[in-house]
């Protein structure tokens, strides 16, 4: 599984543009909220409308590792090209959302903590020894189950994220069940622990190396093969869905392992009394066998189609209504001829 999730980011037909283009969103994505947050300071209004801008990076980046996911959670073992960025955009800010539920425990938890430390700290607020010591054990209750909740969130979110990509469905992503059901697994618990320890190495030697192409480089290629590894997790747990799902993804099922057999089509010849359809000759469809000196604006000429020839013994060569119908210049009359002999 390690294996195969270091080479994902080079196994693939468009690697080099691949790579190039992932640096460049993550260098933005980290770049961009920096000087955001100055511009917040200097011109807060400017910094607001400029907020979309600020975080399309990010959400493409988002949607790009659940697209990851669903490739590897399908047995892909290529990083797959960046194509189709508005839905990797939208992608990514479900991915954003999701987060922010799963985190809004946390917030909570923290801020209760957070909360009762600062009004036991206030001279204005007299408690009694008792009240001091509940208060007190209340706020560090709040914090260290926030820092247990914070915990558990890094296994479990990972596990939503994959549901997500795999169904494509966002309520499957926040429902117990499924998520539980997935993070579980030993595939799952072993995926995620090599994806810890791959993002820690990139944490380690790609921050540092931030501002030198080779940092941003080994980040985006880091969130690759994290997202390789927790796809490669779910693959023999999530069952997906066999039609295309709110990924823009074509899904196959596991389960769906029968092969439809071929449509075959029988087609019988023509009886004798049958009349095939007429259809020009090719040459003629495609203008071959046009004579080199027909002119489309030549004026059409009547002709006889009847087969006994009765009408051509006729001495009257004016063409009549009863007459068929060919292209060619008209017989000159002659008032014509005279004029063309003076």
């Amino acid at each position: 599984m390690l294996r195969t999730a270091i080479g994902t980011p080079f196994r693939s037909g468009d690697a080099a543009g691949t790579l190039i283009i992932g640096s460049v969103l993550t260098f933005l994505s980290i770049a961009l909220p920096i000087g955001w947050l100055i511009a917040v300071v200097l011109a807060p209004v400017t910094a607001l409308f400029l907020l979309p801008v600020v975080l399309f990076p990010l959400f493409v980046l988002r949607g790009y590792t659940l697209k990851m996911i669903h490739t590897a959670a399908n047995g892909g073992s290529a990083a797959p090209s960046f194509v189709s960025w508005g839905l990797l955009a939208r992608n990514g800010v479900r991915s954003v959302i999701l987060t922010l539920i799963y985190l809004t425990p946390a917030v909570i938890l923290l801020g209760l903590g957070v909360t009762t430390a600062f009004l036991l700290s206030l001279e204005s607020v007299r408690l009694g020894s008792v009240g001091a010591t509940v208060t007190a054990l209340s706020s560090g209750i709040a914090v260290f189950s926030a820092v247990l909740y914070l915990l558990i969130y890094s296994y479990v979110r990972p596990a939503a994220e994959a549901v997500f990509a795999t169904t494509g469905r966002f309520r499957s992503a926040l429902a117990p069940k499924p998520v539980l059901k997935t993070a579980g697994t030993g595939d799952f618990a072993t995926g995620w622990i090599l994806s810890v320890f791959l993002l820690s190495v990139g944490i380690l030697f790609g921050v540092p190396l931030f501002a030198l192409l080779v940092g941003v480089l080994g980040l985006f290629g880091i969130r690759v093969m994290v997202a390789a590894l927790i796809g490669a997790g779910v693959q023999r747990t999530l069952g997906t869905a066999t039609k295309s799902n709110a990924l823009g993804q074509q899904v196959v099922s596991e389960k769906a392992t029968a092969v439809s057999a071929p449509i075959e089509q029988t087609i019988a010849p023509l009886s004798a009394t049958d009349t095939a359809p007429t259809e020009a000759d090719p040459a003629v469809q495609v203008g071959r066998s046009v004579a080199a000196g027909f002119s489309m604006f030549e004026r059409p000429t009547l002709v006889d189609p009847s087969p006994d020839n009765e009408r051509k013994a006729n001495t009257d060569t004016t063409p009549t209504l009863d007459d068929g119908f060919s292209w060619g210049p008209l017989p000159e009359t002659p008032t014509e001829q005279t004029e063309r002999s003076e």
